[in-house]
């Protein structure tokens, strides 16, 4: 009885030494304690284990940047709670894969760069911007078979260079910092109505020849076209708030711009180097121009600066300033008396010609129409329209020249088919309200005396029951004096 006794002690005393190794043995390689960890008001700034798999404590709000770089990590955990992920966190870490946990907004420059054993990434629905080199060199990244990268709804980067025509999937929401830069094959892109920010160099030193900008679109951040050196014309979004530093600049083919209705401020070096442009169109919205906003253009002679602004940065321009040998062919600025535009001169004495819109010719921004010299257009985006009563269509309406200081008004024909309002933006809605047919009219008066100046084209609008909205789309333009 004793034998048996001292076997089984020793089975036992066995089996739980085995037992004991067995669960100590992940505990000790793979189980960070909590003194591994820095946390300073829920922002992880550092890590001081060596562990290969890593249990980020719930609380953590943050993970700073560099908190991981370059360490053995090879599995990382990430708290609920959890809102963003800091510059190079991860970078040049053993990560094999990580699940990115709903309600993070944001992942930090280069925050998984060169995780080269890195393949699988989950991004959560909530993300909001991934910054620029963040998943590069990562195993997801390079072996991606779609030229098309997304992190979620974000397009991070497109990856054929032979391309020349590219349409961008419906669903993209942001096209990423760099997402297309550098690729000088490509010539057209097509751009669906579900993005509504473009980030920084986009679309940097690409081939591209003209851009049309959705409506959707609400940001696009500085440089995103600077550099397009084949870039002929491009059409803004009307919903557009800002035009952010260098947007267009080194664009070398670009002849016009039109800054939408409803931009407040237009940044530094917007059109800088733009050696070709001839013409740049400044809605009456406009409050605040940056600096050099024309330096380097040496084709454009004028530019009419509405009563709306109220501050203007140094060197509008470098080039016709000064002609010391002509002084009547000095770069002239449209203003009106008592604005900044008159101002500004104050600050440049003798260097450039103020003409006083309104009372003089204004700038011409298309001489070769039809041979003739003209002051103002109105520019209207659609033609016919269709749509079901209860439906709502907002037309654009673009002013050049000396327009924006008009009188305007845009009125349907028949107001029981479709009534008419004015939006914030400078566009019109139009309401269906019954089926029928009815034209919808713009028309400019003289503020002085209220008479009428011209009627723009009318569009025509078909209201019918049941039908989907479609229309002809075109830039129907009236020129005028």
């Amino acid at each position: 009885m004793k034998t048996v006794q001292k076997a089984g002690s020793f089975f036992l005393a066995l089996l739980l030494l085995f037992g004991t190794v067995a669960f100590s043995f992940p505990v000790l390689v793979n189980a960070a304690s909590a003194s591994d960890f820095v946390i300073a008001k829920g922002v992880l700034t550092k890590y001081n284990g060596t562990d290969e798999i890593v249990t980020i404590p719930q609380g953590v709000t943050a993970i700073g940047d560099n908190v991981f770089y370059q360490t053995s990590i090879k599995q990382v955990i990430l708290p609920k709670g959890l809102k963003s992920i800091g510059a190079s966190a991860f970078s040049r870490s053993k990560l094999t894969s990580v699940d990115i946990p709903e309600g993070v907004t944001s992942i930090g420059v280069g925050a998984f760069a060169y995780c080269s054993d890195l393949a699988d990434i989950k991004f959560p629905k909530s993300l909001q911007s991934v910054g620029a080199g963040a998943l590069n060199e990562t195993l997801w990244y390079v072996s991606n078979p779609n030229p098309f990268i997304m992190a979620g709804d974000i397009l991070y980067r497109y990856t054929d260079e032979d391309v020349g025509y590219i349409e961008i999937p419906k669903g993209v929401r942001v096209i990423n910092d760099g997402a297309f830069s550098g690729l000088r094959a490509v010539s057209r892109i097509e751009i669906p109505n579900t993005v509504t920010t473009i980030k920084e160099e986009a679309f940097r030193f690409t081939g591209l020849l003209s851009v049309t900008i959705p409506d959707s679109v609400t940001v696009i951040e500085r440089q995103a076209f600077s550099d397009c050196s084949n870039l002929k014309s491009i059409t803004l979004s009307k919903n557009l708030r800002k035009i952010e530093d260098q947007l267009f600049y080194f664009c070398e083919s670009l002849t016009k711009v039109s800054i939408p209705a409803g931009v407040t401020s237009i940044g530094n070096s917007v059109l800088s180097y733009c050696i070709r442009l001839q013409e740049v169109n400044i809605p009456n919205t406009v409050v605040s121009i940056g600096n050099d906003l024309l330096t380097g253009c040496n084709s454009i002679k004028s530019i009419l600066i509405p009563a709306s602004v109220k501050t203007i940065g140094f060197h509008l321009t470098d080039v016709w300033a000064l002609d010391p040998y002509n002084p009547d062919n000095r770069f002239i600025i449209w203003g009106y008396k008592g604005t900044a535009a008159e101002k500004y001169l104050e600050k440049y004495p003798g260097q450039y010609r103020f003409c006083l819109a309104g009372t003089e010719a204004p700038p011409v921004f298309n001489p070769d129409y039809n041979g003739h010299i003209y002051s103002s257009a109105v520019m209207m985006d659609t033609k016919t329209y269709t749509m079901a009563p209860g439906n709502i269509y907002d037309i654009g309406v673009t002013l050049l020249g000396n327009a924006a200081s008009k009188t305007r008004r845009m009125t349907s024909s028949r107001d029981g088919i479709a009534s008419v309002r004015q939006l914030p933006n400078g566009n019109y809605r139009v309401t269906a309200l019954r089926p029928g047919t009815t034209y919808i009219t713009f028309t400019i008066y003289n503020p002085k005396d209220g008479k009428t100046e011209i009627t723009h084209a009318s569009i025509k609008l078909e209201v019918a029951k049941g039908v989907k909205q479609h229309g002809v789309a075109c830039r129907q333009t009236t020129y005028f004096n």
